[in-house]
């Protein structure tokens, strides 16, 4: 290879790597008019125990002789003036050159986020709120945000509907009291209900016996579900109380057995008291 054909392969192959090791330069930012939109409307086309799906219609006009396309819905939504949540819903739609499209995005609601939402459910009050947000339009200048605003109102779920089927006694002496609770779950809603769990505390004529977490069973749409939890009387550990339920059971009367707690539900918390007898025996 003679010098100057190895002049020129040095050459070369320098320039080859600062053009690998160099980032290629952004194209010039092109002018661009700023797109208008107009709000249509904001329904609500799903519900489910966690929230509700809203659409959110609007008309984007696009006076650039380039196609613009429609990224995201950015919103931030407050109930009773209190900021509750925020967030992002992708879209996925492009405004033609010089026109005008109309823009669906879906938005979902979580009820779970919302102040106060367990009282708000148990009184089956409707639940008002306001939204601001941005739609964001691709442009070759980056995302612009165009703003958009609306209020509405989100139907709430109705709570299910626990009651006592009895209750099971395993063991009876003067060593203790074994029995299950049995318990009924009624789902009123058009949707399913989904699992949550039960933070209880048991009580036998009167003196608390136990205490714990309960998870909850599916339900399907108007369907029932039945459950147990376990307990157990030590009368040496219970005291005084409960060694007196456990000789009433041994004497054959009714022992009276209360269950309260707060149970959650697709993060919906809400209170709940039963009370019911083990049957004489």
């Amino acid at each position: 290879m003679t010098s100057t054909v190895r002049a020129l392969s040095l050459a070369l192959l320098a320039t080859l790597a600062a053009c690998a090791g160099s980032r290629p330069r952004p194209p010039e930012n092109v002018p661009v008019l700023p797109p208008s939109l107009i709000f249509r409307s904001a329904s609500v086309t799903g519900a489910s125990f966690e929230g509700v799906t809203v659409d959110v219609a609007f008309e984007i006009e696009n006076p650039n002789a380039f196609a613009l396309p429609v990224v995201r819905l950015s919103h931030a939504v407050s109930v009773d003036g209190v900021p509750a949540f925020s967030g992002n819903a992708a879209a996925h739609a492009a405004v033609p050159s010089r026109g005008i499209y109309p823009v669906t995005v879906p938005v979902f609601l979580p009820y779970g986020r919302i102040p106060a939402i367990g009282e708000r459910v148990a009184a089956g009050r409707p639940v008002e709120y306001q939204v601001s947000g941005a739609v964001g339009v691709q442009t070759p200048a980056g995302i612009m945000d165009l703003p958009i605003g609306w209020q509405g109102v989100m139907p709430v779920p109705r709570l299910p509907v626990f009651t006592f089927e009895g209750v099971d006694v395993g063991a009876l002496s003067m060593l203790g009291l074994s029995f299950d609770v049995k318990l009924r779950v009624v789902n009123p809603n058009a949707f399913p209900l989904p699992g949550g769990h039960l933070g209880h505390r048991l009580a036998v004529a009167g003196t608390p016996v136990a205490s714990g977490d309960q998870r909850l069973p599916q339900v399907a749409p108007g369907g029932t579900a039945l459950f147990s939890i376990p307990a157990q009387v030590n009368p040496v550990g219970a005291g005084a109380g409960a060694l007196r339920a456990v000789v009433t059971a041994l004497q054959g009367a009714e022992v009276p057995v209360g269950l309260e707690g707060q149970a959650s539900v697709a993060g919906i918390p809400f209170g709940l008291r039963l009370e019911s007898r083990i049957a004489r025996r």
